[in-house]
């Protein structure tokens, strides 16, 4: 896992991952309520891939960013890199607060 490579996108690593043999997660929402607190947990045994479609300034080490909009099936594919991701975590969502709220 060392060193990530896209086929496309715009990949931004913090550090490098952790070890050549810890497991990795691709997780959509990592910067969302529920996706935060377990990101954190989570990268205590596991490198995170977080895919986004926000600029992300600060990621922790053994967390590194894609970002791509989700609702883009031809930019996701060619952004997700060439390495072994042994799951996926989907947890992102669009909302309209005052919508939501409105109901």
């Amino acid at each position: 896992h060392g060193e990530l490579r896209a086929m496309a996108g715009e990949i931004k690593m913090a550090g490098t991952f952790q070890d050549q043999c810890r497991p990795c997660i691709l997780m959509t929402g990592g910067t969302g309520g529920i996706g935060f607190h377990l990101e954190n947990s989570l990268r205590k045994k596991y490198d995170i891939l977080r895919v986004s479609r926000k600029d992300q300034d600060e990621l922790p080490d053994g967390v590194a960013h894609i970002k791509v909009d989700l609702t883009d099936e031809k930019a996701l594919a060619e952004s997700i890199p060439d390495q072994k991701i042994d799951w996926i975590l989907h947890l992102a969502t669009t909302y309209n607060v005052r919508k939501d709220l409105a109901m």
